[in-house]
């Protein structure tokens, strides 16, 4: 997954055949879905290789949200953009005693969403901000219908637990 420089160039997904080496897929998202100031972060596959579910930092412009690319139709969506489950809580990120900065020092750094983990049957995609006290899911099922509008998909998001700040998930 390149994130395009923060969307200065154009964020794609790139697949290889480990037997072979060999170019397997390549998806280039178009602007709309991860335009300038975008980082695409971390992502999850379902079982099928057929949905891959992305994290949509966004550093840069604060507009973070879940990206669905459909490995079938060859097209993706953003999603959730806005939500509050997605933004970075005002947080603070430390390492050790050192409060992380941005770049100059005069504002903290806060990062929105970040982590994501698909449940191990594919019916949740769990997700949430490295600053941000609380994971979030919603159903992959949910992401992946296209006949949901956007409130009636923010409406099934819900709380599953408190959590520390964390860049990562997984599940067992």
């Amino acid at each position: 997954l390149d994130h395009g420089g923060y969307g200065r160039s154009p964020a794609s997904l790139t697949a290889f055949d480990v037997g072979t080496g060999r170019l397997a897929h390549r998806f280039v998202f178009p602007a709309p879905v991860a335009g300038f100031g975008s980082m695409l972060n971390d992502f999850q596959v379902d079982a099928a290789g057929r949905y891959v579910f992305v994290a949509e930092t966004s550093p840069l412009l604060q507009q973070p949200a879940l990206i669905v690319y459909d490995t079938v139709q060859g097209r993706s969506r953003r999603l959730l953009e806005g939500h509050p489950s997605l933004a970075a809580e005002k947080l603070y990120i430390n390492v050790g005693q050192r409060r992380m900065m941005l770049p100059g020092g005069l504002l903290p750094l806060r990062i929105a969403v970040d982590s994501i983990a698909l449940s191990r049957d594919g019916t949740w995609l769990y997700y949430g901000a490295v600053s941000g006290s609380r994971m979030y899911r919603v159903r992959a099922s949910d992401l992946t219908d296209e006949e949901l509008d956007a409130g009636a998909l923010a409406s099934r998001v819900e709380i599953f637990a408190d959590k520390p700040l964390t860049d990562g998930l997984t599940t067992d």
